[in-house]
């Protein structure tokens, strides 16, 4: 689980009987999530670290899951995280994940920081003062070059937010 927060996927995925590790930066959020985990008695492996510098050996996972994570940061974040999970990922492993789609009514709003890459300043509008980089289907297939797409669809995950929703397979 790459970008965990505090742990709702990791422990859900424990609770179905999964052996998992989940990963993010913030250490107050996984500080939460193991407490969570050992409440349910899940084993999980947290450990602290950044999209762009996975703490883990080549080919170590069977599966991939990011969800509202990856594309926190300009396109060069967003293609090193990519990066670091075809680096993770053993060959036919799976990748499930979100992208923010250039249909987003974010998109556009606020200061353009790098190309395709907005963060607004406007009180109010929660975590959206941090970029956010947008893409289209095409830019999408682009950034995941090296994986084989099993289902791409463009999901309004609430009004105006618009999300990709990636399941795909890492290729040798």
């Amino acid at each position: 689980d790459l970008g965990c927060g505090v742990g709702r996927h990791a422990a859900f995925l424990a609770a179905l009987g999964f052996e998992l590790s989940a990963m993010d930066a913030s250490e107050s959020g996984l500080d939460f999530a193991r407490e969570q985990a050992a409440g349910m008695g899940a084993d999980i492996a947290f450990k602290r670290g950044e999209m762009t510098e996975l703490p883990y050996e080549d080919n170590r996972f069977d599966m991939v899951l990011s969800w509202n994570v990856i594309y926190h940061g300009d396109g060069t974040v967003v293609r090193d995280s990519v990066a670091e999970i075809r680096r993770v990922l053993r060959p036919g492993g799976i990748y499930l994940g979100t992208m923010l789609s250039k249909r987003n009514s974010s998109c556009g709003r606020g200061i353009e920081v790098a190309p395709d890459t907005w963060a607004d300043p406007q009180p109010g509008r929660g975590d959206k003062h941090h970029p956010h980089f947008f893409c289209n289907a095409r830019e999408l297939l682009e950034i995941f070059d090296g994986f084989e797409p099993w289902l791409i669809r463009d999901v309004e995950q609430k009004p105006g937010a618009w999300h990709w929703h990636i399941l795909m397979e890492h290729k040798p």
